[in-house]
Formats: C-alpha cells, sequence, structure tokens
C-alpha cells in the first residue's frame, strides 16, 4: 500500500531507484495502463481481458516466470487464473492451485489468530506484551517507556527495530519464539510515536498467540484459521512447501533458491490465489465461512477501523489492525470507499492484496520473482478499480493532478536560509544549498536537482539531465516538500494531491569535541559482518564517513552497486542511532567493548569489525 515508508536496508534499492518518498505516496512506478473500452454493468469478462493483458505485459517486460491471480465479488471467485511458469526450468505452468511464500500476508493471519484470543478472552489488546512473555525485555536509550501492547504491535507502532539481520534466514534457523524470549534489544522509536514497519513486531505477536494458545503458533494458525477456511494448500512453516504446487523462485529469470526464514509470523506463509480467496469470503461475510464463524464482526470491523488517526507524526498514513488502509477522501480508488490491502515480498517471491470492502470486492495476485514487486501491486489495483465499475457502475475518478507550477524568481535569503542543510529522510542522507545565494540545489542518493518554489508554496524537485535537458520527472515532479512542526519535532512534510506524509528532518552538525567527537574519530572506516553463520546477509559493505558535518553509513547490498547512505547521530560514547525520518530517533548502533585492539559496532543484530581506518 501507499503511505507506507519503509526505512531500512531491505528496500533501500526501491528507494534509491525512486531518488524520492514517491514510494511513501504512491507505490512502484509501472508502465501506464492500457487503454480501456466503455464496459458494461456484470461483465466480468472485460475484467478478465484487461487484467491479463496486465499480466502478460508484466510477464514479458520484467521478466517476471510466473503469476497466479483471484478476483472476489462477496462470496463468488469470479476468476482465478495463473500465467507463465510456477517453474520455468520443468516448463510447469502457473494456476490458481500454485503455491508461493506470500511474505507479509502472512501478517493478517497472524492478527487474526491474536483477534480470537482477544474474542475468547486470553488476551487484552492493550496490555503489555511483557506481561506475557518471560524474557522478552527491549530497552529504552534515554530511559522513556518501553511497554508494548498487542495493538501497537498490529499497528506497527510498538518501536521496535523493522529486523534483527542475523538468521533472520539461514538453512537452519532458531524457533522465533526463542529469539523473542531472548530480546533485548534498543527501541527505535517510542512505543505508540509513529508507524515504523517492523517484521519483528509480528514474530512477538506470533509468540504471543503461541504463549496464549498452549499450541506451538503453526499448529493454532492451522487448527484456528487455516482449516476453518478450507485453506488445504496452505500452511506457516519456515521453508517452502514441499507440495508438488510449490512455485520456485526468481530474480527475474534466474533462480533465486528460497531460504528458510525464522520470524515465521511475520512472512512464513505457504498459500495459493485460491486459498486467499477463502480468507477474502470469509472478511465479506462478517467473519463467516461454510457457516462457521472464524472471527466476529466486532473483531472485522476493528481490523478496518484506522487506529492511529491521532498519531500526528503519521500524517495520511492509516492502518487498521493489519490492514494498511487509505480512507475514501484519500483512496487511489476515487469513489470506491475505504480501501484496504497488504502485499508481500521474500526471497523472489512478491505478494498483493486489496480490497474494496464496502462493496465486497477482492483482488490477490501472487508472483515469483523479485521483478514483480511493482507489477503485482498495478494490476491489483488496476483490476479492483476495473471490477468495481463492472459490479456498481462507478467509473473511479482519476486522483492525479498536474503539480503547480514553479516560481520563477530567485529566493529570498529567509527562504534560502530556512531550507539549507543536512537531512535525514525515508531514503537517506540528503543535502540542501545554495551556490549564489538565489537557487536551491539537492544532493540525494548520488544525484543533484534544482529545489524550486511553487505557486502553491510548497516546494518541488526539477532536474536536469547533464545540467541541460530538463526532464519530466512525472509523479515525482508532482510531489510538494514543506517544513512544519510536528509535537516539538521540526520535519519534512511530503505532499502529493491530498496526501501527506512525513518524510524527514533537519539535522545539526557533528560537535568538534567530548564523546561524541570521539566516537565518530574512532569509527570511521570500513566494516564488515563478522557474526553471520550461515545466515543470508544482504549487505555486502559498511561504510562510516563524515562529510559536511554528519556522520554517514554507507551500505551496499550484497546483489547491487547501490549503496544507501543513512544517517549516523552519536548520543554518546558507546551509541549512535541510524536515523530514519526524524532527527532524535532510530535503531541504535552500539560501540562494543574493545577485544585486542578492534574496533567493532552492533546493528541490526549483527556484529561489524572495522578493517580500514579513512583519511580526514
Amino acid at each position: 500500500p501507499p503511505m507506507n515508508p519503509r526505512n531500512t536496508v531491505h528496500d533501500m534499492k526501491t528507494k534509491l531507484a525512486s531518488l524520492s518518498v514517491i514510494l511513501a505516496l504512491s507505490g512502484c512506478a509501472v508502465a501506464p495502463p492500457l487503454a480501456l473500452t466503455v464496459v458494461t454493468r456484470g461483465d466480468y469478462a472485460a475484467v478478465q481481458k484487461y487484467g491479463s493483458e496486465l499480466i502478460e505485459r508484466a510477464i514479458a517486460k520484467e521478466k517476471v516466470p510466473g503469476i497466479s491471480i483471484a478476483l472476489v465479488d462477496d462470496q463468488k471467485v469470479i476468476w482465478s487464473q495463473g500465467f507463465g511458469y510456477a517453474d520455468a526450468q520443468a516448463k510447469r505452468p502457473a494456476s490458481g492451485d500454485t503455491i508461493y511464500r506470500v511474505g507479509s500476508i502472512s501478517k493478517l493471519f497472524t492478527d487474526t489468530a491474536a483477534l480470537q484470543l482477544v474474542e475468547r478472552g486470553k488476551l487484552k489488546l492493550d496490555e503489555p506484551v511483557q506481561r506475557l512473555l518471560a524474557g522478552f525485555d527491549p530497552k529504552s536509550w534515554d530511559g522513556t517507556g518501553t511497554d508494548i501492547t498487542p495493538r501497537m504491535l498490529m499497528t506497527h507502532h510498538s518501536g521496535l527495530q523493522r529486523d534483527s539481520a542475523k538468521s533472520f534466514q539461514s538453512q537452519a534457523p532458531e524457533r522465533f519464539t526463542h529469539f523473542v524470549s531472548n530480546f533485548n534489544s534498543y527501541l527505535a522509536y517510542q512505543p505508540g510515536q509513529l508507524l515504523s514497519y517492523s517484521n519483528i513486531a509480528l514474530t512477538v505477536l506470533g509468540s504471543v498467540v503461541e504463549k496464549q494458545s498452549g499450541r506451538p503458533f503453526e499448529e493454532q494458525l492451522k487448527r484456528e484459521v487455516l482449516e476453518p477456511l478450507g485453506m488445504s494448500q496452505s500452511g506457516f512453516s519456515t521453508a517452502a512447501s514441499s507440495s508438488a504446487e510449490m512455485s520456485q523462485s526468481y530474480n527475474g529469470e534466474a533462480v533465486r533458491p528460497a531460504i528458510p526464514l525464522r520470524d515465521v509470523p511475520a512472512g512464513g506463509l505457504n498459500s495459493s490465489v485460491n486459498d486467499l480467496s477463502r480468507f477474502m469470503q470469509m472478511v465479506f461475510a462478517a467473519g463467516k465461512y461454510n457457516g462457521l464463524q472464524v472471527l466476529k464482526p466486532e473483531s472485522l470491523a476493528e481490523m478496518f477501523r484506522a487506529q492511529n488517526t491521532d498519531v500526528k507524526l503519521d500524517f495520511d498514513n492509516r492502518i487498521g489492525l493489519g490492514w494498511f488502509l487509505e480512507p475514501p477522501e484519500k483512496s487511489r480508488i476515487v469513489g470506491g470507499g475505504l480501501l484496504a490491502g497488504h502485499g508481500g515480498a521474500i526471497d523472489g517471491y512478491r505478494s498483493e492484496m486489496t480490497l474494496l470492502p464496502e462493496h465486497k470486492l477482492g483482488v490477490v495476485v501472487l508472483s515469483n520473482s523479485s521483478t514483480g514487486a511493482g507489477p503485482v501491486k498495478h494490476i491489483a489495483l488496476e483490476v479492483l478499480k476495473l471490477a468495481l465499475e463492472v459490479k456498481t457502475g462507478i467509473r473511479p475518478a482519476s486522483d492525479s493532478s498536474e503539480a503547480p507550477q514553479f516560481v520563477d524568481q530567485a529566493l529570498a535569503a529567509a527562504q534560502i536560509e530556512k531550507w539549507v542543510g543536512n537531512y535525514t529522510t525515508v531514503m537517506g542522507y540528503v543535502r540542501v544549498y545554495s551556490k549564489d545565494g538565489k537557487t536551491l540545489q539537492v544532493d540525494a542518493a548520488g544525484h543533484t536537482a534544482m529545489l524550486r518554489e511553487r505557486a502553491d508554496g510548497l516546494f518541488g524537485l526539477s532536474y536536469k539531465l547533464w545540467g541541460m535537458i530538463p526532464v519530466n520527472l512525472g509523479d515525482l515532479g508532482a510531489i510538494g516538500l514543506a517544513r512544519q512542526s510536528v509535537e516539538g519535532h521540526e520535519v519534512l512534510v511530503a505532499h502529493q494531491g491530498l496526501r501527506q506524509a512525513l518524510a524527514g528532518a533537519r539535522i545539526p552538525t557533528l560537535p568538534m569535541d567530548g564523546d561524541i567527537r570521539q566516537f565518530v574519530v574512532q569509527h570511521l572506516g570500513q566494516y564488515e559482518v563478522t557474526d553471520a553463520g550461515d545466515g543470508k546477509v544482504e549487505i555486502q559493505s559498511v561504510r562510516f564517513l563524515e562529510e559536511n558535518g554528519v556522520l554517514i553509513a554507507e551500505v551496499k547490498a550484497t546483489d547491487s552497486d547501490q549503496v544507501a547512505r543513512i544517517v549516523l547521530k552519536p548520543i554518546s560514547g558507546n551509541l549512535a542511532l541510524a536515523l530514519g525520518p526524524l532527527a532524535d530517533r532510530g535503531e541504535v548502533v552500539e560501540a562494543l567493548p574493545s577485544t585486542g585492539g578492534a574496533v567493532e559496532v552492533r546493528a541490526l543484530g549483527l556484529t561489524f569489525r572495522k578493517l580500514v581506518t579513512l583519511g580526514n
């Protein structure tokens, strides 16, 4: 869903490619939609034809071996089909029964199981989970509160870091409950402070489900959720399914082996579009399926109620209990009422489930290649739009609008002073500066653009290739930026149409003496991971450097030449914060006691040892 910024190395390549917070506002960029003819009420064949064309184009253009889709209208599966191959080498076609790793769509099922326990009086949504889980003991570096509730876990407001990379994926991952029962890492944010996506949070919730149900998590989900829904092909597991229907995993056309996952409640579901259709049918039937009340109507209503309307730093991010929400007035399907959805990504698998609950329409799209990330979102949304028109006659209006024109005059000195500085943002380190005292430039992710005033008072980006040829930035060019004070935070806000999102904050330069300076001097250099074991680590290299009075961690992924540049804010002689959109909160980087003269830090659950000291 849009409005869901992700701030760690796992999605850095997408951020860098977009050069903006556009992903937080309008999803992945894809080719323009195919031309549509006028459809008539009830003509679902037109939806199938249009959706098939979208899928076939994505398979060809993005080199996605296989895609499966299902469209649900209330209690009917209108369309279920596979395209391409579940296994390209074996020439095994994809179908509606092809099984994929669905990634974070798994979280909706974990949330459902937790709500079943709430209904049965075995769990309270607003009681600290520390009272239930022995050994789960997150820390706060500044002494603020650490109580975390199931509601916070389900809405990604726990303050927990996104991931603990060590053993997140490995050939023999530890049991996730063991990880949770030994968790004592620092929180990245104060609980309840803002929406910050966390796989760890749902893994903790899965431990709560296991503890309060008295059954292993996988068994509880099978008995209480999957079997009542008739999802016979589906199951939670560390590994890909052993079923003959299981799809191969790819990166484009190259095989990308699926690696077992520790955090099963966050991303361990294997399923098919046919099985996931049954979950949507249950939602549309007020929690019932085949005569069984799987979830009470009141619980479902709470899942689709925005839980964070009073969290000012979330701006237009809206989330229910598990579902990412777009309210009717700001939905990408204008006229369709509330839009709810959740995506998923693990190894080469990409998935998207999108619903219009008011109209009892839903689409799920599963793919077996990492290149399917943009297409699954685009296909789900476009098919749902046309299905809405076919069912109701409502033709969704376009929510796109042209950006206001730039003001063609020199900026005032006060405007220059207001904007110039260093920023931490959802895409990493950004520098705003002026060469001539009249205009503003932006350096971000290895590119330089102009920051210009617009007629609506916001500022926007313009770019010239080689400094000469104007480039149409598309959706990126429609984004307006503003500085704003929110609950004591001076933040950068991104505007697109009616939607706003937290984009970043300006940061001060580093002090030149004391413990902070000592931290900087001691830790400049190149680092390597020393304790990954057999775990999958997506980090190829890390370098700490000082630039424009800012400490930066340059992080290079294992399968890309692109580099994420993350702002580090030292807060003591042995702690620093890896900043995201706020200037005073982020995941903690901890300097470890020196052993044999080695300089080591701990972050993302991994230990990094310095190799080379950089010159200044």
